[in-house]
């Protein structure tokens, strides 16, 4: 259940979130020194390859974001749910057929 709006544990909340959202967007830039070593990546490709994610995420952006004004919320998160309780499913299944 969500915290109720106002309260510390909603701005928590809201917090949280926004900072696990932007892992995904700091992650590369700070791998980026591991990726040029492992793949042999020159500077020139190092930077196409930043550019690039970031570049698909100016363009994929305003898209997702209208899509939150279009799909209601109670909606996706059934579609998660009933997503997450497949995966469930399935693992108790693989388990059940591995002993």
């Amino acid at each position: 259940m969500a915290p109720p709006p106002g309260t510390r544990a909603y701005t928590k909340a809201i917090v949280g979130a926004q900072m696990l959202a932007q892992i995904g967007a700091f992650a590369l830039p700070a791998l980026l020194p591991d990726y040029i070593a492992r793949w042999d990546l020159s500077k020139t490709e190092a930077g196409w390859l930043v550019g690039s994610f970031f570049a698909a995420y100016v363009v994929m952006d305003p898209l997702l974001v209208a899509l939150t004004d279009r799909v209601p919320p109670t909606r996706s998160r059934s579609r998660h749910k009933l997503r997450r309780m497949e995966r469930t499913k399935d693992k108790w299944e693989t388990k059940a057929c591995a002993h």
